[in-house]
């Protein structure tokens, strides 16, 4: 990825981070999916990357099966590993999970502004798969 496309999507990240209350409701993301359709589509196999984006501390006590971690910090520099995986596999969906929603909606925006539309959030965030009373896992940082 070149400089100025970092530098591009730094910026629609930062203007999106501040208008985030009307884009929320504008791009549709107020709800997310609830932890059990989350949990549904991991056991029936389907082809689903989980992309935590919570702190590497964060992660580090644990996500949903499978996933992966790249900070919210770090997503706009690395989107770029996200494009390819999907270029390879386009069948493939995105959850994106933080500790209660928020974060994972401002990844979502991320998303978006690199041309990714096949994803969603975990509703409620990893608290909620808590709360379901869904074993989290080890997550493994993407490199």
């Amino acid at each position: 990825m070149s400089d100025e496309t970092l530098t591009i999507l730094l910026i629609v990240a930062a203007f999106a981070a501040l208008a985030w209350p009307r884009l929320r409701g504008l791009l549709g993301l107020g709800g997310g999916v609830p932890a059990a359709e989350i949990k549904a589509r991991l056991e029936s196999g389907a082809a689903i990357v989980v992309l935590d984006v919570r702190s590497r501390q964060e992660a580090a006590g644990g996500s949903l099966p499978g996933a992966i971690n790249i900070p919210l910090l770090e997503l706009a520099s690395r989107v770029q590993e996200l494009i390819t995986a999907a270029a390879a596999r386009p069948d493939t969906g995105i959850v994106l999970v933080c500790q209660s929603g928020p974060r994972a909606e401002r990844a979502a925006v991320i998303l978006m502004s690199a041309g990714l539309r096949k994803f969603t959030v975990l509703k409620g965030g990893v608290a909620a798969w808590r709360k379901a009373g869904y074993a989290l896992a080890e997550v493994s940082e993407k490199k």
